[in-house]
């Protein structure tokens, strides 16, 4: 897993997150809780949907 430099542009918060796994030791299930645990990690902190819009996927979890 490597995190990229958190960046807010114009009210923007991105912080580029990479993560590779050997598909015979992980499933994708398990790589979707883990992106949906780290969303709402990055929500309580303060950071905004914006990083999963970025890489194109739909935000997980949903910020009230």
């Amino acid at each position: 897993m490597s995190f990229g430099k958190y960046t807010d542009e114009n009210g923007v918060k991105t912080m580029p997150v990479s993560i590779h796994v050997n598909h015979a030791l992980v499933d994708g299930y398990h790589v979707g809780q883990f992106v949906a645990g780290f969303q709402k990690l990055m929500n309580q902190v303060g950071l905004a949907d914006d990083f999963l819009l970025q890489q194109n996927l739909t935000p997980i979890v949903q910020t009230p």
